[in-house]
């Protein structure tokens, strides 16, 4: 018995009975911020030259200057307590991770106003972010007011300033290969009362490129895992780094603050560089997703580009551009090679009631409550309820000819076309020079606006074959969407409104067309988008406003006769969408 499952946007359905899908065992949780080593640090204003070794002068009018430091470590440190703090943000819950907490540091450079600087990834895509500033167990709620995503940078502003204290940021001109330099963090625990750590060590190289990282600073102090966005001193006390921690490389890196600086205004006053709002993290979860290729989306920032596309956490970020992407670097290539505003096509694998959704659509690069984008997607699952999308699905139809059950469908015979059913097909077969649609006698069917009609087809001879949808007849002239496929591997889509016929897309061929095989096929169209997909891949995307609604079905035709179209099965689905 043939047996299929079919997935198409917004949802899912059996068009015979069947599994599909893997048999999944639980996943492991995706790793918290805090041991995460990708992160960025916390900076303050105004700079200053410095030395290795910070001298003071103590001059008489009869002795030589005498080099002292202002401050030893355990001084430094009490210094800068109230200006580094503890960041905590609430990701949402996947199942890559019931209860996702990221946790790192960030760095007050402007106690009056309440700003902090922290490492991006901690923060992008949280429900809430907290601060706790050392040993202190009151919360303070704090909320992103720019990103540098690409840099891994966030400015936070809270509004309970008492008790903060601005460290003082400056560019670090004068350290050298063998500076001492200064690691401050909250590691590993995460506890509001936890204490903070130090680490020391020296300058090994500056301006280091790793990455989307353009200036870093490798030293020797090392970073532990939530340590990410906390300062890196001079002698002096000054901030002159974002920790960033190892990058995966066994070192200790800094993101430089004569880098930072020129980008803090810009985040201060809510303007995002490189922003589609996505918290992306490497790929750890081939047992999950089917692949081990890609960057997974653990979060996405509420009103952000990624957020009016339709991304969602644990989605899996394929391509971009058409580009394979598997870490933030690869993603950042390409969107700083565009400027806000541009739309970049994305490919996303979504795991959907234990089913697996390929998702595309373009994501516009830029700030929150721009432009939206679309993200729409095709794939095969497990049941019919409600869509990942946030819309509902309803099953109009679901025909399935195996059991020998027609209705509603037609039969027929005329003018050299028959409508037949048996052996399990529903059967349109050409013998002239014409087109022939199949569409349901079925009242709920025949004025669809928003919907997908879904099917497994083949065909024998040469001709075209596929789906139709918001046909409509006005006297004698035909207006419908339709899109079809044949044996050549061609592709193609075309409008007819008011008998005239119109290409939507030039007929192209396409791998994913399997000839003289069953394909599965979906056409699905929501308000003035038409996706057209074959064996799970997107082949065709239009928006066109001509027609509005009318009815679903098939579709298929020839210009030598010889031709038939072979249906296993077909279903028709409203998509019904909620606030």
């Amino acid at each position: 018995m043939r047996s299929v499952i079919i997935f198409f946007v917004l949802g899912m359905i059996f068009l015979s009975a069947c599994d599909t899908g893997e048999n999944l065992s639980t996943p492991t949780p995706i790793p918290t911020a805090t041991a995460t080593a990708t992160a960025t640090a916390t900076l303050t204003h105004t700079p200053t030259s410095t030395s290795t070794s910070t001298p003071t002068s103590t001059a008489t009018s009869t002795s030589t200057p005498t080099a002292t430091p202002i401050c030893d470590i355990p001084c430094l440190v009490e210094k800068l307590r109230p200006s580094v703090v503890l960041v905590e943000a609430q990701l949402p819950a996947t199942a890559l991770d019931e209860d996702s907490w990221g946790y790192g540091t960030g760095v007050v450079y402007d106690a009056l106003n309440g700003y902090i600087i922290t490492a991006e990834h901690i923060v992008e895509g949280a429900s809430s972010v907290t601060i706790w500033t050392s040993g202190s167990s009151k919360p303070r709620s704090a909320r992103i007011v720019g990103r540098a995503s690409c840099d891994d940078l966030a400015v936070l502003k809270v509004e309970m300033t008492d008790g903060l204290v601005a460290a003082k940021l400056v560019t670090g001109s004068d350290l050298r290969s063998g500076s001492d330099v200064i690691a401050l963090g909250y590691p590993y625990t995460g506890a509001p009362d936890s204490e903070l750590s130090v680490s020391t060590g020296v300058v090994s190289k500056l301006h280091v490129q790793i990455g989307e990282y353009n200036d870093l600073i490798e030293m020797t102090a090392p970073i532990a895992p939530g340590s990410s966005g906390g300062p890196l001193l001079n002698r002096r006390g000054e901030v002159v780094g974002i920790n960033v921690g190892g990058l995966g490389t066994g070192y200790n890196f800094a993101i430089s603050m004569s880098y930072v600086l020129p980008i803090l205004p810009d985040l201060e006053n809510g303007v995002n560089h490189d922003y589609l709002g996505l918290n992306l993290y490497p790929n750890l979860y081939k047992q999950y997703f089917g692949t081990d290729e890609g960057v997974v989306v653990i979060g996405v920032a509420t009103g952000s580009p990624g957020d009016q596309v339709g991304f969602k956490p644990e989605d899996l970020l394929l391509e971009v551009e058409g580009s394979k992407v598997n870490s933030r670097y690869d993603v950042c290539s390409i969107v700083r090679s565009h400027t806000s505003g541009d739309r970049l096509k994305v490919k996303v694998r979504r795991i959907s009631n234990g089913g697996v959704q390929t998702c595309e659509g373009q994501i516009v690069l830029g700030q929150n409550g721009g432009p939206s984008g679309n993200l729409l997607c095709i794939g095969a699952g497990k049941d019919g309820s409600n869509s990942p999308g946030g819309e509902e699905q309803v099953i109009l139809l679901n025909s399935d000819f195996e059991s020998g059950r027609v209705s509603p469908w037609l039969l027929d015979q005329h003018d050299g076309i028959s409508w037949t059913a048996g052996d399990g097909y529903y059967t349109i077969s050409i013998n002239a020079n014409s087109p022939a649609y199949s569409f349901p006698d079925q009242g709920n069917i025949s004025n669809l606006h928003n919907g997908a009609v879904v099917a497994v087809a083949k065909a024998t001879g040469m001709g075209r074959f596929g789906l139709s949808a918001r046909y409509s007849l006005t006297g004698n002239q035909e207006s419908k969407y339709a899109c079809w496929i044949d044996n050549a591997r061609r592709v193609g889509c075309f409008k007819t409104v008011a008998g005239g016929d119109t290409q939507l897309i030039a007929e192209y061929k396409s791998s994913a067309v399997k000839p003289y095989q069953p394909n599965e096929l979906v056409m699905a169209i929501v308000e003035n988008e038409l996706v057209f997909a074959v064996n799970g891949e997107i082949v065709a995307r239009v928006t066109d406003d001509s027609l509005s609604s009318g009815t679903w079905g098939m579709y298929a035709a020839t210009d030598r006769g010889g031709f038939a179209a072979h249906y296993d099965g077909i279903a028709i689905v409203e998509y019904r969408y909620t606030d």
